[in-house]
C-alpha cells in the first residue's frame, strides 16, 4: 500500500513538473518565515526554512526562484522593505514590483516534545488566489522530511486537481452535503456516499443545504478555516458598491465609506462563511459539511470538506469529471475515504 502511495505522488509530481517546465519562465519569490515564538533559540529558522524551501520547489518544479534576500535587494531600489506579513490586498502589488508569479511566505512555531508547526501561504498572482495551510513535524531529525513534505503538498495543489486533503475521513462519519443539485440529482452523491460506508445527515438539515443556484454555491469555492485556506484577494476597484447619498454616510467621507463597505463585504466575508459552519454544527448532528459544486452540464464538479470539530478545511479537490453524476458520486465517495497522499497522522 505504502509503495503504491508513493509511486501515486511520484507520478502526480511528474505530471506537474512537465506542466511548469513548459513555463519555466515563471518565477516564485520567498518572503519570511518569521518565528511566531519569543525563544531566540529557534531564530536560526528563520534563514533555514527560506532557503530550504526555495532549493526543494527549484529542483521538484525547476521553476526560477527568487531568494528573500534577493526580494530584500529589489524592494530597497524601490525605497520599500521585505515585511515580515502581508495584508492579502497588498500581494498583487508586491508582486508587481519584484517580477514575481508566485509569493511564498510564513511563521514557525515551536511545539512540545521537539515538533514543530509551519503555516505557509503561497500566492498566484497571474489568479489572485492564495492557499494557506499548515503542517507539523519533528525538529532536528525530521526537519528536512518536512520541508520535502510541504513541497509535495505545493506541488499536489498545483496540480490540475487543485488537490489537497490534510486528514483521514473515517467511514460512518456523519455528512451534510451543501450542493447546487437537488432532487433526483443530489440523490447520486447520498447513494454514493452512503455506499460508501457514510452516514447522511438528517433530511431536514439537507433540504436546507441543497438547491442552491450555481452563483451562489461558486462563492464557497473559497474556504477561510484556521489553518488551512483558499481564498481570493477582492479588487477594491471593481467591488460592486451600492450608490448612497452624502446624507446617509453619517460623518464619513465617500472615499471612508466605500472603504468600510468594502471590508465589511469583501475582506471580512470568510468569517461569515465560518459562521455560517458554525450554525450548522450547532443545528444539525454532522461531522463533516461536504460542499459539491457542478457545472452547467453536471460532468465536472469540485468539492470542499470542513470538519465542523476543529473548523478545518481538510480537503479540496476540482476536475471531478465523469460522463454522469452517478460515476461523479462514486469518484467523490472514493476520493473521500483514500488516504492522503502526503502521510498524516492517523492514516
Amino acid at each position: 500500500m505504502k509503495k503504491r502511495t508513493a509511486l501515486k505522488i511520484v507520478l502526480i509530481l511528474l505530471i506537474t513538473l512537465a506542466a511548469y517546465s513548459a513555463e519555466a519562465s515563471q518565477k516564485i519569490a520567498f518572503g519570511h518565515f518569521t518565528n511566531a515564538s519569543k525563544d531566540l533559540n529557534y531564530d536560526y529558522l528563520e534563514t533555514m526554512f527560506p532557503n530550504s524551501f526555495a532549493n526543494s520547489i527549484k529542483n521538484t518544479f525547476g521553476i526560477k526562484i527568487i531568494k528573500n534576500k534577493k526580494v530584500e535587494s529589489l524592494l530597497k531600489k524601490k525605497n520599500l522593505k521585505l515585511e515580515r506579513s502581508y495584508k492579502f490586498q497588498e500581494l498583487p502589488d508586491l508582486c508587481d514590483k519584484i517580477g514575481s508569479d508566485f509569493f511564498v511566505w510564513g511563521s514557525f512555531s515551536p511545539l512540545p516534545d521537539k515538533n514543530i508547526k509551519i503555516d505557509i501561504n503561497f500566492y498566484m498572482a497571474d489568479s489572485k488566489k492564495i492557499f494557506t495551510f499548515s503542517n507539523t513535524g519533528k525538529l532536528e531529525v525530521e526537519i528536512f522530511k518536512l520541508v520535502d513534505r510541504i513541497t509535495q503538498i505545493l506541488a499536489l495543489f498545483m496540480s490540475e486537481d487543485m488537490f489537497y486533503k490534510s486528514a483521514f475521513i473515517p467511514k460512518n462519519s456523519r455528512i451534510a452535503v451543501m450542493s447546487n443539485l437537488s432532487g433526483d440529482e443530489l440523490n447520486y452523491i447520498y447513494i454514493s456516499l452512503m455506499n460508501a460506508g457514510y452516514e447522511i445527515a438528517s433530511t431536514n438539515a439537507n433540504s436546507l443545504l441543497s438547491g442552491i443556484d450555481r452563483q451562489l454555491i461558486e462563492r464557497c469555492l473559497y474556504i477561510s478555516s484556521k489553518d488551512n485556506s483558499y481564498d481570493f484577494i477582492p479588487d477594491k476597484k471593481s467591488s460592486r458598491v451600492l450608490a448612497e447619498s452624502q446624507e446617509g454616510i453619517k460623518g464619513d467621507t465617500p472615499l471612508m465609506y466605500v472603504n468600510r463597505l468594502y471590508d465589511n463585504f469583501e475582506i471580512h466575508y470568510f468569517k461569515t462563511k465560518m459562521d455560517v459552519m458554525e450554525r450548522i454544527a450547532r443545528f444539525y448532528n454532522a461531522d463533516l459539511v461536504l460542499i459539491v459544486g457542478l457545472n452547467k452540464a453536471k460532468n465536472n464538479a469540485w468539492v470542499r470538506c470542513i470538519n465542523l470539530k476543529t473548523r478545518e478545511l481538510i480537503w479540496m479537490q476540482s476536475n471531478i469529471t465523469a460522463s454522469n453524476l452517478s460515476l461523479i458520486g462514486k469518484k467523490i465517495a472514493d476520493n473521500m475515504g483514500s488516504k492522503t497522499l502526503v502521510p498524516v497522522k492517523g492514516q
